[in-house]
């Protein structure tokens, strides 16, 4: 697949999620396609588990979204960052904002599998300076 190919495939990614269709978002992973993500480990493996990960963030975080992304890769290996923006289901009147970034390995025009590198952090220290967390 051509990096043209590849940006486009981000692009639709980018586009369910902000449309919270973890179905959709499941669908272009390949049949055992894998996500990995430090936060809410194990990772994820097959379109079901995927599906119920991304389910899950849409409803811990009802209105997030993914802001600004800016990709590049080469060949079947892409790297996405974007801004999460977003407030979560137990804060419901408190947005946060932060950078995350994803490492996209691609086959035949599905997602294969992808490695999220979340900044939490910054979340904490948003919560903080708003009294939510200390």
């Amino acid at each position: 697949m051509s990096v043209r190919s590849n940006q486009e495939l981000l692009d639709a990614y980018v586009e369910a999620f902000n449309a919270h269709d973890a179905e959709r978002l499941a669908s272009m992973h390949t049949e055992f396609g894998k996500v990995v993500n430090a936060v809410t480990s194990p990772l994820k493996e097959g379109r079901k588990q995927i599906a119920d990960f991304y389910a899950g963030i849409f409803a811990g975080w009802p209105d997030c979204r993914w802001e600004n992304p800016h990709s590049f890769g080469l060949d079947g290996l892409m790297c996405m960052e974007w801004t999460f923006t977003g407030s979560s289901a137990s804060h419901p009147n408190t947005s946060v904002k932060m950078w995350d970034c994803g490492v996209f390995t691609l086959e035949n025009g599905k997602v294969a599998e992808v490695r999220f590198y979340i900044d939490t952090g910054t979340i904490a220290k948003q919560w903080e300076a708003q009294g939510i967390v200390k």
